[in-house]
């Protein structure tokens, strides 16, 4: 006798039938790009993180195991962005993680110019590495675009939009610090162009 009270699991779809975002493989490469390149600049990455953990929670995700057709456990998902946030914890701490807090402009501020430096010094002494050392800047010696905007994925030190407005700005500052002389880079870019919100980011 069946028992009327009995659930059924729905059956799962062929595997040619469901679409290509809503399998494994794909999102899993888009969230594995992200957390590679949170390894070279954590902002950049979000880029690449966000859509990769919407398509990963806002819909079935499956996968093939032995030929058939698998549901992405919700435990896994759960594990996988426990570990996203100390991998990207720790990146922020290994690549300075300092950041300034948002200040208004019409227009971004130069590398040299008095209101980026200042912010420098904030961002340095704020970032969960210059808390952990005590590490402040006392006096900066030079500031400019750097050299190396390969360091952040760049090929410009100036990146602009398609309008030839300045998106971004890529700096490297020499400076003494309460620690010794040493460089330090720093990203200057829109947070919110609209309302004239940017914001500092610096590597040490």
């Amino acid at each position: 006798m069946t028992n009327p009270d009995s659930v059924t699991a729905p059956a799962l779809p062929e595997w040619g039938n469901i679409p290509i975002y809503r399998k494994l493989w794909l999102v899993g490469i888009i969230n594995a790009l992200g957390v590679a390149l949170s390894f070279v600049n954590v902002l950049a990455s979000l880029a690449v993180l966000l859509p990769g953990l919407i398509l990963l929670w806002m819909g079935p995700v499956y996968k093939r195991k032995k030929g058939a057709v698998v549901l992405h456990r919700t435990r896994d998902k759960v594990t996988f962005c426990i570990i996203l946030v100390f991998v990207l914890g720790w990146n922020l701490m290994r690549q300075g993680g300092g950041m300034a807090g948002m200040s208004l402009s019409s227009e971004l501020p130069t590398c040299e110019s008095r209101t980026a430096q200042s912010s420098l010094k904030d961002a340095v002494k704020n970032s969960p590495k210059g808390r952990r050392m005590q590490l402040e800047i006392q006096e900066i010696i030079t500031a400019g675009p750097t050299s190396k905007p390969w360091l952040w994925n760049s090929q410009e030190a100036v990146v602009k939009g398609p309008a030839g407005d300045v998106q971004i700005y890529l700096c490297e500052a020499e400076v003494i610090t309460n620690g010794g002389k040493q460089s330090v880079l720093y990203g200057i870019s829109w947070a919110d162009k609209a309302k004239g919100r940017w914001v500092i980011e610096a590597r040490f």
